[in-house]
């Protein structure tokens, strides 16, 4: 039960980095078909770390372990681009009109995806419980 609701919560939150950045990333790559191959790098590595984000929400959803495989390949690429899974916290700072909060909810975000991290290992870790459940036996009598 606590899995199921892991690899959700996991997927979802994906699924929500993908709606968040989706417009940005369509026109970030369309940007860097007219630069030089060394220039267009960061973007390449962008579009596919953003492909790979798709994948992981539909998978984490599914339950699916190459998901969590996915996840910790995309760990240190979060950090690089500032895609953070709970980055949309920092949108309380704007909000709630402080600017100063921006910084400590980063920071909050940052540790936040810390422990997703140890999440996803915790759950590539547990076996998943078989969900069959087996009929109760019932003693034998010896005559």
């Amino acid at each position: 039960m606590i899995r199921r609701l892991f690899f959700c919560l996991f997927g979802l939150l994906d699924a929500i980095l993908v709606v968040r950045f989706a417009t940005c990333e369509i026109a970030q790559l369309a940007s860097a078909v007219h630069e030089p191959i060394q220039g267009a790098l960061p973007d390449v590595l962008r579009a596919a770390f953003f492909v790979s984000l798709i994948a992981s929400a539909v998978g984490l959803y599914l339950m699916k372990k190459w998901a969590l495989t996915i996840s910790y390949v995309q760990f240190p690429f979060r950090f690089v681009f500032m895609l953070l899974s709970f980055g949309f916290i920092s949108g309380a700072a704007h909000l709630l009109s402080i600017p100063g909060l921006y910084r400590p909810l980063i920071y909050a975000a940052m540790v936040l995806e810390c422990g997703r991290l140890v999440g996803s290992v915790w759950l590539h870790l547990t076996p998943a419980k078989s969900v069959h459940l087996q009929p109760p036996r019932l003693p034998v009598d010896r005559l």
